[in-house]
């Protein structure tokens, strides 16, 4: 259905800025900035913490310093992700409105609605 709409990628850009804007090509990014944000926050300072639980040693093998870098990694990568998936839901949901029907225009009202 979709795939006759645009001859090109430069056509859909045309079409959409002429049917919702210029501004429609930005729809998304404040909740793009915020779920960036909130996961590089957390997954930095996550990693910092978990690594702090276990400090290397003297005598720690090199494969041990990894493991320690694994799992701080892996950790902080989990506890970044809680964070950023819902703020990626409001993204999607916002970059997904077409026409004129915008339910969706700020990340925390946004988020809100979604609790709800």
């Amino acid at each position: 259905e979709h795939l006759s709409r645009y001859t090109s990628t430069a056509d859909c850009l045309v079409k959409t800025v002429q049917s919702e804007g210029f501004a429609s090509l930005y729809r998304g990014f404040e909740p793009q900035m915020w779920r960036n944000a909130a996961w590089n926050g957390v997954y930095f300072a996550s990693i910092g913490y978990f690594r702090g639980l276990f400090p290397a040693s003297a005598g720690q093998t090199r494969q041990q310093q990894m493991l320690v870098s694994f799992v701080a990694g892996l950790l902080g990568g989990g506890f970044g992700t809680l964070l950023n998936t819902p703020l990626d839901v409001v993204k999607s949901r916002m970059q997904n409105q077409v026409g004129s029907a915008v339910l969706y225009r700020w990340t925390f009202p946004t988020l809100v609605a979604i609790w709800r």
